[in-house]
């Protein structure tokens, strides 16, 4: 498997289980998290395999990146991002199952658990922070949970939660808000600006490489030309696949002569003027 070496960083029972688990995926690489059932299911000859050692081996599993859980509508699901770069069906069939969102929100949710991994109901209050040490995380009903024992400093905790990823739309808002110059100041051209902003953003540049500043340059270039020269710098960028945009290329042509109506347009021009055909 290409993901040798996120499997390196867990433990040969997570590296089983989730060898197992791939067996059990649809053609696009998901399964319904039902621990109890896929443990009778994939350990039918360990009885000593429970639901909750197939939730730490899930959560390890996550952590290196192998596997993403989420849920949709109460109930839990796991992928396999890498599905299908190293499955190759003969015939896919369209999974039944829903995929995940495209932002995963990640970040675990506390909880007090017992080091025998049975969860509380009671939640830890992250502002007054109750005393506990953190021993490790289990997944438990698609939740990362905090299994602690003893004293010590729930915010130790908190320290895990990653913080949610931006959706696109989050990261556009602040470059349509920019002042934009004379020649994109209309519908029309700030048009043309979002559209470069989303090409800027996207997946063929490296992340982050688009910056206010840099837009700020950009928009800065563009204000000493005339709004169909601005627009045509951006065309040429977005459809060419450029960072930036070279307006001092740009040629516009000067609008022709009008040409003469043949007789056949004119016929049919005076037949709809006069008769409406």
């Amino acid at each position: 498997m290409g993901e040798s070496r996120d499997i390196a960083k867990i433990s040969f029972a997570a590296r089983y289980f989730f060898a197992l688990l791939w067996t059990h995926m649809d053609d696009e690489g998901r399964v319904e998290w039902l621990p109890k059932k896929l443990a009778g299911v994939m350990y039918a000859h360990d009885e000593d395999v429970d639901q909750s050692m197939l939730n730490a081996w899930l959560s390890e599993c996550q952590k290196a990146g192998l596997l993403i859980s989420y849920t949709v509508e109460d109930q839990v699901y796991v992928c396999s991002p890498k599905f299908k770069s190293h499955q190759k069906p003969e015939r896919p069939q369209q999974s039944k199952l829903p995929p995940p969102p495209d932002s995963i929100d990640d970040s675990p949710t506390i909880h007090r658990i017992d080091t025998d991994n049975t969860p509380h109901e009671q939640r830890i209050d992250t502002e007054d922070a109750t005393s506990v040490v953190v021993v490790g995380e289990v997944v438990v009903d698609g939740e990362v949970v905090v299994v602690v024992d003893g004293e010590g400093d729930a915010r130790d905790a908190v320290k895990k939660q990653r913080k949610p990823r931006s959706t696109p739309s989050q990261k556009l808002q602040p470059f349509l808000e920019m002042d934009l110059p004379e020649c994109l100041d209309s519908d029309d051209g700030r048009d043309y600006w979002r559209l470069f902003c989303e090409h800027r953003l996207g997946k063929g540049f490296k992340p982050n490489s688009f910056t206010e500043n840099a837009a700020e340059l950009i928009l800065k270039q563009l204000a000493s030309y005339s709004g169909d020269v601005a627009k045509e710098a951006i065309r040429k960028s977005i459809t060419s696949g450029w960072a930036g945009v070279f307006p001092e290329s740009v040629k516009i042509k000067p609008p022709g002569k009008p040409q003469r109506e043949t007789a056949q347009e004119e016929h049919e021009r005076i037949m709809k003027e006069f008769y409406g055909k």
